[in-house]
């Protein structure tokens, strides 16, 4: 089964951005409001609203290694590296430094 992304255009187009969220989480309508806001295209998916296997098969990879649970929205850059949780100035940061590289 294929993921059907919802792609939201803006002039920045890089780095490459995909978020992972939850339809009804705060932080995650927080960090998508903040990139559209920046002027950054990128991609999103609900986990929640995917089929149940879907759903359970990206939450485990998103998960990772990680101990707890993921933490959304998780900030999937160029996609290799991952954020997890919304914190803005953590954001901006890594932002900034995979634009200018």
């Amino acid at each position: 089964m294929s993921i059907e992304y919802t792609t939201v255009e803006g002039p920045l187009k890089a780095p490459e951005i995909t978020m992972y969220s939850i339809s009804y989480c705060d932080a995650c309508k927080s960090a998508k409001q903040f990139l559209t806001n920046q002027g950054y295209t990128f991609r999103y998916v609900y986990i929640d609203l995917l089929p149940e296997d879907e759903s359970r098969r990206m939450r485990m990879e998103l998960q990772g290694d990680r101990q707890t649970g993921a933490l959304f929205p998780v900030l999937e850059l160029n996609s290799t590296d991952r954020l997890y949780g919304f914190i803005q100035i953590l954001w901006e940061r890594r932002l900034k430094k995979d634009a200018s590289s």
